[in-house]
């Protein structure tokens, strides 16, 4: 999925950076090795090095040929605040644009009960570039604690299309239309 979606946003279009934000990454192929393991079965290489959580990232380079940088951030519940940090500090160092991608899926039914919310295989792209006059601010809301009562990709979607001012994004930070 979120390779697909950031095939979508890039395009042909090289030399962009590439912010990659996951709550748990490749934690199903993860859990499939431990699982492995536990049984005394071979372990494929291959399978580890997608497990990792840059993984994704750097098969996207790998694919399109493209020598751009990127990160990989694993936020937690905190993935919108994240995405638009990397993505301030990639513009700050003088990039005129980045995309960036949202994307999680569920934990595998094994470790379900470690859920502290609801969780949906999704993802999102997106490009940001510096304009004057227009854009996102993300700052330190009024609560200690910002909720969301669904899961934050879907949230950060909805908001997107929506008119409202503030879209709360982790404990206590929210961003906001500039």
């Amino acid at each position: 999925m979120s390779l697909r979606v950031a095939l979508d946003v890039l395009g042909e279009r090289r030399n962009i950076p590439v912010v990659y934000v996951s709550r748990h990454g490749s934690v199903g192929r993860s859990a499939g090795l431990l699982e492995a393991l536990a049984l005394a079965q071979p372990l494929s290489p291959a399978a580890f090095a997608a497990s990792v959580h840059n993984a994704a990232s750097g098969v996207l380079g790998i694919v399109r040929g493209d020598p751009a940088p990127c990160s990989a951030v694993a936020a937690e519940s905190d993935g919108i605040a994240a995405m638009l940090s990397e993505v301030h500090a990639f513009l700050s160092d003088d990039y005129p644009e980045v995309v960036a991608i949202l994307c999680d899926e569920p934990l595998p039914p094994r470790y379900a009960q470690f859920r502290d919310a609801d969780e949906r295989p999704v993802a999102w792209a997106g490009s940001f570039s510096l304009v004057d006059g227009a854009g996102l601010a993300l700052g330190r809301s009024g609560n200690a604690q910002s909720a969301l009562d669904e899961p934050e990709i879907l949230a950060w979607i909805r908001w997107l299309l929506s008119d409202r001012a503030a879209l709360p994004c982790g404990a206590g930070w929210e961003v906001r239309r500039a």
